[in-house]
């Protein structure tokens, strides 16, 4: 009888158990999905770096480097869109903040559109886990206008 106990006890427990791992991957799963849309509908380019290639561009960032998709930058560096003296620049300040346990402040650099025209854009980044890598997850903004003014 007392045997009859404990295993029952066991079961409603692991049950329970079973219904709390259900419900926070069912809140992970939906953080998920809102952070996603959040990223993917924003009016400011993202784009996920790994290694000086891009990872993830929303749509803002494919319109912003002047190509037709997202998709279309995948796997590409990004001195592909850097002359060589923007883009060793860039290059330098991106190692800098990856040997830094900090968030990167603003920064301004100059990149090179798919059309050829320049453009100044301000960068800030955050390093991230993507896909088990570490990763820098930037957000820019184009500020040419800005700049002419």
């Amino acid at each position: 009888m007392m045997v009859i106990t404990i295993i029952m006890i066991i079961v409603i427990q692991q049950r329970r158990l079973f219904g709390v791992q259900q419900k926070n991957l069912e809140a992970l799963t939906e953080s998920e999905q809102r952070y996603r849309r959040l990223v993917n509908f924003s009016p400011f380019p993202m784009a996920v770096l790994i290694e000086g290639r891009f990872k993830y561009v929303n749509d803002a960032g494919a319109i912003l480097f002047g190509v037709l998709s997202p998709e279309d930058l995948i796997d590409k560096a990004i001195a592909d869109f850097g002359r060589t003296a923007f883009y060793e620049h860039a290059k330098d300040r991106i190692q800098q903040f990856l040997n830094s346990p900090r968030d990167m402040a603003f920064l301004e650099e100059k990149f090179v559109r798919n059309d050829g025209q320049i453009i100044d854009i301000e960068v800030t980044a955050i390093p991230i886990m993507y896909d088990g890598k570490d990763a820098v997850q930037v957000v820019i903004r184009d500020i040419t206008e800005r700049k002419r003014s």
